[in-house]
């Protein structure tokens, strides 16, 4: 339908989806063009018109059909084909009413886009967003790794040619993880460490930095709590949670950053805290050990931006996972 080097808009009011589709396209070598809404996506065909047009009909307010009525109003002498993402079970028929050439349904990467031309290979490129080999030959290690969010992480990265080392407490589902990343072609090692003891990250590390020789990024994801009022929660629960959640994760992003990070001037620390900032009611041991750490990663990423170490948090908020 369009050359390699066409230009494509892309209008949707999902930027995730806008971004998964962009991303796609521009691993294709398409041009694109990206709008979030009518008036952004009409502006910027005024600075230069698309050779092809992916428009949402973004109900229930029909800003798309808005769009393309507008779009042929203004440029009426210019025939754009166009493809309607659309969830309305009813969207063959709205495409035949707007005279559109092809419709795609949402969630588009959940349905098989072969039969359409415009779109082969598309459903196929949503299950990744980044650049192969994004990650070639760093090391990374990950703690808490065998299950969840960890071996997430270490599934994703490796993939995209990291090589991993995981740490857990748990030698059953850290074994697990390791025969499933080994199988899928990912260079990865896996040793037992509780965060909470020295000797074991040292130990951890060792094994690591013999395997690998170097460790370019740490994410620590380790971590343990329990629902609990605060009335309710006794010192011996509390102190266990901070050990655990704060100083576990110190003690692990100390160690990396001197036996690895600091001698080779650089590396990226990515802490995985929580949704902190407005308090943690039902949780407040692990609230107050996620602001200590996010207010770690603050601290570090200044004094250890000398030493080429990027240090960031991420929240991810409420994840079903394996550990809920």
């Amino acid at each position: 339908m369009v050359s390699s080097k066409a230009t494509i808009l892309i209008l949707d009011d999902d930027p995730s989806v806008r971004h998964l589709v962009q991303v796609m396209l521009q691993k294709e070598g398409y041009q694109v063009i990206a709008a979030g809404d009518v008036r952004s996506a009409l502006a910027q065909c005024g600075v230069q018109l698309p050779d092809l047009m992916v428009v949402d009909l973004m109900l229930p307010i029909e800003d798309g059909e808005m769009f393309l009525r507008e779009f042929r109003r203004r440029w009426r002498h210019v025939d754009v084909p166009v493809i309607l993402l659309s969830a309305s079970t009813a969207r063959n028929e709205i495409a035949r009413n707007l005279k559109v050439n092809a419709t795609l349904a949402k969630p588009f990467f959940a349905e098989d886009a072969s039969s359409e031309p415009a779109y082969r290979g598309m459903s196929r490129a949503m299950d990744q967003v980044y650049a192969d080999g994004l990650f070639a030959d760093e090391v990374v290690l990950i703690t808490g790794g065998g299950t969840g969010i960890g071996l997430a992480c270490a599934t994703e990265m490796g993939r995209l040619g990291a090589k991993v080392a995981l740490c857990g407490r748990r030698p059953e589902p850290l074994r697990a993880a390791v025969d499933e990343l080994g199988s899928d072609g990912i260079d990865v090692l896996g040793a037992p460490c509780d965060i909470r003891d020295p000797e074991m990250i040292d130990t951890l590390l060792e094994a690591v930095l013999e395997r690998f020789s170097r460790i370019d990024v740490l994410i620590n994801n380790a971590g343990g709590q329990f629902p609990t009022t605060a009335e309710a929660l006794s010192a011996k629960g509390f102190h266990a949670v901070i050990r655990n959640n704060l100083v576990g994760t110190w003690a692990m992003t100390h160690a990396v950053a001197n036996k690895a990070m600091i001698p080779q001037k650089r590396g990226r620390i990515v802490n995985v805290i929580a949704n902190i900032a407005r308090g943690f009611p039902g949780m407040i041991h692990t609230g107050a050990a996620r602001a200590g750490v996010d207010n770690m990663t603050k601290t570090l990423a200044v004094e250890w931006a000398m030493h080429g170490i990027r240090t960031n948090a991420v929240a991810p908020g409420v994840i079903v996972t394996s550990g809920t």
